[in-house]
């Protein structure tokens, strides 16, 4: 009766995954505002996707952008375990998906999508192994 009284050890581990969840979710946002400008057709930017297809690119990592951001926000701060990995989950997701549409373009090929992708699924990676190896830290 009296354990439940004594404080668990806390880590730096959550911290070190919510901050790398965070850097990928803002490459993740620079890369879609790219996108999204490259849909546009200004500032030079052009994609050999199709428009639309660029554009929903944009839009669908702007959202992950914003669920990352969240997960890594819920890592830093503790809250709540379930929300923050699946937040990072998204963002690995969509590194994976920029290397996909990256590699079905014809003038970038698969070295212009590893560029861009990889840098995002490494960050959330490391970010998910640091915050599911901390799971007891969270509150719930």
């Amino acid at each position: 009766m009296l354990l439940k009284n004594i404080p668990s050890k806390k880590t730096g581990l959550p911290i070190a995954g919510g901050i790398l969840t965070i850097l990928a979710s803002c490459i993740t946002f620079f890369i879609s505002l790219l996108e999204i400008i490259a849909s546009s057709g200004t500032l030079g930017i052009y994609s050999s996707l199709p428009l639309f297809e660029t554009l929903f690119l944009g839009i669908f990592g702007i959202i992950i952008f914003a669920l990352g951001l969240t997960g890594g926000i819920m890592a830093l701060t503790r809250k709540n375990f379930t929300l923050s990995i699946v937040g990072i989950c998204f963002s690995i997701v969509e590194g994976f998906i920029i290397i996909i549409a990256s590699g079905t373009a014809e003038n970038n090929g698969l070295m212009g999508g590893l560029l861009l992708g990889l840098p995002i699924i490494v960050l959330s990676i490391l970010g998910l192994i640091f915050v599911a190896i901390s799971k007891a830290e969270f509150a719930s």
